[in-house]
């Protein structure tokens, strides 16, 4: 029941994360993206040993709770990513002044 429990969650993170890699995808930013992968494997490791040394869950459930980790810190991931490269584009393009024709 524990596993079917945290499987109805699963939604939340991954549809993040999938709108947000498609957004910076099509708009030609996937240096945003890059985070995002080296997050989601140490926090699946944290929480697997974490979850089981504390005796909370095991089995399906433990790896159940890994994956969603996974998923979750890698949508946060795509957030941050894309915060500090919106910002720093942004710093960039303050000092830009666009050439009219005339």
């Amino acid at each position: 029941l524990g596993a079917l429990l945290i499987f109805a969650f699963f939604g939340i993170p991954v549809g993040v994360r999938a709108s947000l890699t498609g957004k910076l995808t099509a708009d030609r930013r996937t240096d945003a993206l890059t985070l995002s992968g080296m997050v989601r494997l140490p926090a699946i490791l944290a929480t697997l040993v974490t979850l089981q040394h504390l005796g909370v869950l095991s089995g399906a459930s433990l790896g159940v709770a890994g994956l969603f980790a996974g998923f979750a810190s890698q949508a946060l991931g795509v957030i941050v990513g894309m915060l500090v490269c919106c910002k720093k584009d942004k710093r960039e393009d303050e000092g830009y002044a666009p050439v009219v024709p005339d």
